[in-house]
């Protein structure tokens, strides 16, 4: 009988916080260890939503090993140097666990911050390790797409130097779109690399498309037409035609509803223009209770600007389709999910040029509830077939597979 390959994955949070791109990994890894791999998930001791909370250093999950690497508490929301300093120290206790047990193959994320350098030592301790990196959102063009730092400038000159560095060392490189992968090819070391697209499932895989929750439903007025926007809501989601359309629908008795956190909230509600009188804040809704919050919408609005295309897709946009309801794209034509939306007949991409053809195709849904059934299903079906978490680890199992032949 053959030895079970050793995987390493490293990521920020694991198990049992619920903060979405900690479940991701936590699916990643309880699904490869039911194959012929061997997982041990090294990830850092403290909660991500209170970070004064902190876990043993060891534990065991639906067959995962659990290491937790010591960090200080410092303030992690910062895109500051304390920040930073978090991902330095938990990746030198990630190549102190990597020189212990020399893994066969070592999957990163994007989280700590610049988490995926460790690949420098690892390759230099051990050349036979096989590197994988999971990118689902691109560090420094973040901070520069934000204004944060100048893309001239030479601090991202001299992080982008490092990170050049860091993507030479991998075998392959696992985006969640190409226009991701358009991003990423901009670093020489990338060019003659193996790439592949594996996008960030659903949280939540109901056995089918989910009813319109009407107790949940009832907290609005009387509607005919619910469009929502659930999750985080940062400097890098648009939000300028939203409004733009949910004003041209003020009329037709369509309600347009946030459920929200976030550090762009208190400027979108200050953009609302007095006679828009049809958007309503609603609290964030709880993990447990977050599948009857989406169900009570008929429409899910996601949404990105224009200069983050290809540094993050929005994962809210799977976990809309998983219960079923059709996507308002707010961003670029360029994006992703712009494509599957039309490929698939997923919903409505919008920019600042269609939001009146948006507005009239709303409208009509609002009017032939038959035509939203047909969304529902088409929703749910085309999740199952693509997206899933079931679709999503055939994928990995096979990358995993070949990389340690």
């Amino acid at each position: 009988m053959s030895k079970k390959k050793k995987i390493f994955i490293f990521y920020h949070f694991y198990y049992p916080d619920d903060v979405v791109s900690a479940i991701h990994i936590q699916g990643l890894a309880e699904g490869i260890s039911k194959s012929k791999f061997d997982v041990e998930v090294i990830t850092s001791n403290r909660s991500c939503r209170n970070s004064d909370i902190s876990f043993g250093s060891k534990d065991f999950h639906k067959g995962v090993k659990i290491t937790r690497l010591w960090r200080p508490n410092f303030n992690q929301a910062s895109l500051g140097i304390s920040r930073l300093l978090n991902s330095i120290i938990l990746q030198i206790g990630f190549v102190l666990a990597f020189r212990r047990s020399k893994p066969d193959v070592v999957i990163t994320g994007t989280d700590p911050i610049f988490g995926f350098w460790v690949s420098i030592l690892v390759k230099f301790l051990n050349p036979s390790t096989k590197l994988i990196h999971w990118c689902y959102d691109l560090h420094p063009e973040g901070s520069v797409a934000g204004k944060i730092f100048q893309h001239d400038s030479f601090t991202i000159k001299f992080i982008k130097y490092i990170c050049n560095i860091s993507y030479s060392r991998y075998d392959h490189i696992v985006d969640i779109g190409k226009c991701m992968r358009e991003r990423l090819l901009e670093y020489k070391s990338l060019k003659n690399k193996d790439f592949s697209t594996i996008v960030p499932w659903a949280v939540f895989e109901p056995p089918n498309y989910l009813n319109v929750n009407k107790e949940e439903r009832s907290r609005f007025k009387k509607y005919d037409l619910v469009l929502m926007y659930s999750g985080n809501f940062g400097f890098f989601h648009e939000y300028k035609n939203i409004l733009s359309l949910a004003n041209k629908l003020s009329e037709h008795n369509v309600c347009f509803v946030f459920s929200v956190r976030g550090n762009s909230v208190r400027e979108l509600k200050e953009s609302i223009s007095k006679e828009c009188n049809n958007i309503q804040f609603i609290e964030f809704a709880s993990y447990e209770k977050l599948n009857d919050r989406l169900s009570c919408a008929d429409i899910h609005i996601v949404s990105l600007k224009q200069d983050f295309t290809g540094l993050a897709i929005p994962s809210k946009f799977f976990g809309s389709l998983a219960i079923g309801r059709p996507v308002l794209f707010s961003g670029s034509e360029k994006s992703n999910i712009t494509e599957w939306i039309n490929d698939h007949n997923l919903g409505w991409s919008m920019n600042s040029e269609n939001i009146d053809k948006v507005a009239s195709e709303i409208i009509q849904i609002k009017e032939n509830k038959s035509k939203l059934l047909e969304y529902y299903v088409n929703s749910y079906n085309t999740y199952l077939k693509i997206f899933s978490l079931n679709e999503q680890l055939l994928k990995w199992n096979k990358l995993l597979i070949a990389i340690t032949k």
